[in-house]
């Protein structure tokens, strides 16, 4: 619970159950309007599009600071890792 990759996925999770609560909520109510629903599963597609496109240098920022602030090692990125399923000539840049 202490990795990078954990802190990531937590931080990744947040921001998307944040960004489909109200829809969420919405679904759950028994006195719904569908044309409210509907509307709401609009905009929550393009929350979701927009942190796909714009969101990921801030979501590595925010994962980055946290794990600073909570004393979990960050890897260097700058180092070069063998790929996982490939022969050890091949290499990937994080």
């Amino acid at each position: 619970m202490e990795s990078l990759e954990f802190v990531f996925i937590l931080h990744l999770m947040i921001k998307l159950l944040g960004k489909t609560n109200e829809l969420s909520q919405c679904l759950q109510r028994k006195d719904q309007c569908i044309v409210l629903a509907v509307s709401l599963i609009g905009i929550t597609l393009r929350k979701l599009q927009n942190i796909r496109e714009n969101g990921w240098d801030q979501l590595l920022k925010d994962t980055k600071d946290f794990c600073v602030n909570n004393n979990i090692i960050l890897p260097n990125m700058d180092d070069t890792i063998p790929a996982r399923g490939h022969s050890r000539g091949v290499v990937v840049k994080w």
